[in-house]
Parts: C-alpha cells; structure tokens; sequence
C-alpha cells in the first residue's frame, strides 16, 4: 500500500512540476489549502532571491484542479484503509485527513512507514523514470514555455506563467497593464490544452476504501 502511494505521489509530482511550470526543488511548495473547486489560480514562491520574496500567481487549470482532486480522494481512501488497519492515529492518516479538510500541509508527502513521512521534491519525481533517461531538473518550466509559445501566446503572458517577475516590480508599476482577470482568461485554455496533449487524462491513487 506504501509502495503504490508513494508511486502515486511521485507521479502527481511530475505532472504538477510541469502543469505549474516549477523549478527545480528539493521540497515543492505545494500546499493543501487550495481548494481545486473554485479556485482559478494559486500562489508559488519557488525562486528565492536575496532581498526580494513574495509568491505569485500561477493559473490553476482544469487538468490540475482535477489532478488535485485525485489527490484528496487518494488520500480519503487511504485513511480509511490505514483505519482498518488500526493505523488511524499515525503520521500518515494525520496527513490523509488535513489534505481532505484542505488544512496549510504539503500537498505532496511520501512515506517510508506510517510514521515516517517527507515531502516530495523534484528528484522523488524523476527517480522512478526508466534507467538512461535523462530530463532537466526544471523539465516543467522547459515544457510550458515552448509550448506556449508553439500555440503563439505572447511573451509577456508566458514570462507571467514561469514567474519571472518578482513583487515590487512590473507589476506595481502605474504603467503596467497586467490584469490577473484577464492574463487567466488567456493562458487557462492554452495551459490546458497542453496538458490534455501530453497526458491524455487524470490518473487517480486509491479508487475503493
């Protein structure tokens, strides 16, 4: 059970690195609280820059809402599976019930036993690929791009999805025309068409209780 949820992390590691456009971490900072139902786009601070920090927004896409949603039904079949198995107060369960419930934990952990988790990062995503096989660290930032770009959106747009600006700047310029409304409007369809093309459909973790 161990085995194939960790294989399921893992997995959904890799899709999200790419859905996001992520660099390179050792932990993602990716978090429970979102909730995939409603929200449109979400929060990243994966660059850290001397002096500078803030989170910014990257859209949240059908595909990786539903990739999000397949996480928390995993981990409600899960709990109920380590309850039959009177594993219910270990740190595994602990962590199944906060992800359901959408509590601030990662929304990523492996688990060596039970009691024995960590958060996965991206070489947890890339390790399990076939021997040989050898894939940039920031495979997801390399991916989105070119193929934003392939599907002819502009630069500004694609600059906005890799979060290459920082907070303080551009965008609290009084010249700057950045409008998240709008800037969602135009990337959502084509980030999901991307992920559509590469991945054909969501994979889920534990079907049955």
């Amino acid at each position: 059970m161990l085995e194939h949820h960790n294989r399921f992390i893992a997995l959904t590691g890799f899709r999200l690195a790419l859905l996001f456009g992520m660099r390179e971490q050792r932990q993602y900072v990716l978090s429970a609280d979102v909730d995939e139902r409603v929200d449109r786009w979400l929060s990243l601070d994966d660059k850290h820059v001397p002096g500078l920090s803030g989170a910014l927004p990257v859209p949240l896409t059908q595909f990786a809402a539903k990739t999000i949603g397949a996480v928390r039904a995993h981990c409600r079949a899960l709990h109920s599976r380590l309850h039959q198995q009177r594993l219910q107060y270990s740190e595994l369960a602990r962590w199944c019930d906060q992800v359901v419930r959408r509590q601030s934990v990662p929304l990523l952990m492996k688990a060596a036993s039970p009691n024995r988790l960590q958060e996965v990062g991206t070489q947890d995503c890339l390790r399990p690929l076939p021997a040989g096989m050898t894939i940039a660290p920031d495979f997801g930032r390399k991916v989105m791009e070119n193929a934003l770009r392939d599907l002819g959106l502009r630069t500004g747009d694609i600059d906005a999805v890799l979060r290459h600006s920082v907070l303080g700047q551009s965008r609290a310029s009084s010249v700057s025309d950045f409008n998240l409304l709008e800037w969602l409007k135009r990337v959502t369809p084509a980030m999901d068409s991307v992920a559509i093309e590469l991945f054909g459909d969501v994979y889920f973790g534990l079907a049955k209780e």
